[in-house]
């Protein structure tokens, strides 16, 4: 049986070399940090209560097309430099976002906002 988790904080999954000044990571908790071939993957932690003052922070720091995301229990946020999607963690209502994403010319299979639910993250 899964466990349920109960999430107190939204985490969020932001890829370090996107924001212009790094800096910006200075007042968010790193929870974890994978290095892959081309980009480094943060998973940083944002409380509740700063959620969009947090988002508004990094989305003013990202770089041409590239995006974010962070989630908590059922939510999510999916943030482009210029947009913000509020959504869940249901697949079902993640087309406008993904729309998005495609319409700035970034591939489909990048627009999967994985990890989604603690239970499937890696780092």
């Amino acid at each position: 049986m899964l466990k349920k988790y109960d999430m107190k904080k939204y985490h969020g999954i932001i890829i370090e070399e996107s924001l212009r000044e790094k800096d910006v990571l200075d007042s968010f908790e790193i929870l974890g940090k994978e290095k892959g071939k081309n980009w480094t993957f943060l998973k940083i932690a944002i409380e509740p209560h700063d959620i969009r003052a947090g988002i508004r922070r990094l989305q003013s720091e990202l770089k041409g097309n590239f995006y974010f995301h962070a989630y908590m229990n059922d939510k999510m946020v999916v943030v482009f430099k210029d947009r913000q999607f509020w959504i869940s963690t249901d697949k079902s209502t993640w087309d406008k976002a993904r729309s998005y994403g495609v319409y700035l010319g970034l591939p489909k299979e990048q627009l999967e906002f994985y990890p989604s639910k603690p239970e499937d993250e890696k780092f």
